[in-house]
């Protein structure tokens, strides 16, 4: 994926056992706003063919962690 070769994933991956079965998996994405991961995350191929939607949000953790 572009985004990542750029650096703006840094994580992305299936999550499983969760009660809220729509949520299929999670990607973060430094990007420093909302709106730039969301622009970066739409070119998704899942997301472009209408198989996924976005939730977009900010995530917060200690800064080098990720």
């Amino acid at each position: 994926m572009e985004q990542t070769r750029l650096g703006n994933m840094r994580v992305a991956g299936p999550i499983d056992e969760q009660q809220d079965k729509p949520i299929r998996g999670l990607c973060l994405y430094k990007a420093g706003s909302l709106e730039r991961a969301r622009e970066l995350a739409s070119g998704d191929p899942s997301v472009v063919a209408g198989r996924l939607e976005l939730d977009v949000m900010y995530f917060y953790c200690p800064t080098g962690s990720i």
